[in-house]
């Protein structure tokens, strides 16, 4: 199988966006396995360009918080200030008389509290990075492990298949004496409750957007779309009603 140059996989990219993949396969020869790579690969190359250029794209896009924000932005600007300072008294340096140079000992002094800031700063990024990783991955697990949750899908699918949510059917169904009913709007409130606390720990930047996005987006998706309607009438009382819920879901909507 050849290795295609950068120019022969962009002709061949091209050529599936105008419908004429298969020709383009038959004359560069390209395997079955890398037909399903290039037609990923052109697919993912028209929704890189709708993202960046859409006018709704930022209206999904949710804005996520860095905890360390004003520590890194500390840490850039006392790095910057004493480099440059070192850099500025580097030129007083009489070089010929090194030794009795009073400037000497203040470059090494500025440069080594920007040695100091800039690992202060690198090592804090990475403990809360590593840190907000190990949450993620234990939220994600407990998911998966917890019976909890896995019993509120089941009573939520089972008491609303094919049903549209509504605050009057879980007023119904809340007050009902099925008890397929009564675990059903259980389930539900447990369900949404769940994603709210995941979606601000993803707006606050206390957990992994993107591991959250590889695991859980699905269960999002499906769960705010589900329970949209009550969600949209609870929310014309107080807006404030599940936001982050609502703010997540609508960053998931193109992914």
């Amino acid at each position: 199988m050849p290795v295609h140059r950068h120019a022969i996989q962009k002709q061949i990219c091209l050529a599936i966006l105008r419908g004429e993949g298969e020709a383009a396969f038959d004359l560069h020869r390209v395997s079955t396995i890398d037909r399903a790579l290039y037609e990923r690969m052109a697919d993912e190359m028209v929704q890189r360009v709708i993202a960046r250029h859409s006018p709704f794209s930022e209206y999904y896009r949710v804005s996520i918080k860095n905890p360390l924000g004003a520590s890194l932005w500390l840490a850039g600007a006392l790095a910057t200030t004493a480099g440059v300072a070192a850099i500025a008294l580097l030129q007083t340096i009489e070089w010929t008389a090194l030794v009795a140079s009073p400037a000497l000992n203040g470059v090494i002094g500025l440069f080594a509290i920007t040695a100091a800031a800039a690992g202060w700063g690198v090592s804090s990024w990475v403990a809360h990075r590593n840190t907000r990783s190990k949450h993620t991955l234990d939220i994600v697990a407990a998911r998966f492990s917890q019976p909890a949750f896995s019993q509120a899908l089941a009573d939520f699918n089972a008491g609303f298949v094919g049903l549209k949510i509504t605050e009057a059917l879980v007023a119904e169904f809340a007050t009902s004496r099925d008890p397929v009913k009564i675990d059903a709007v259980r389930g539900m409130r447990y369900l949404v409750n769940f994603f709210e606390f995941i979606s601000v720990g993803i707006i606050y930047g206390e957990f992994d957007e993107r591991i959250i996005a590889k695991t859980l987006r699905g269960n999002i998706r499906y769960v705010y779309d589900k329970c949209s309607g009550w969600i949209g009438e609870l929310q014309q009382r107080n807006p404030k009603t599940l936001e982050h819920f609502t703010r997540v879901r609508a960053h998931y909507e193109d992914l």
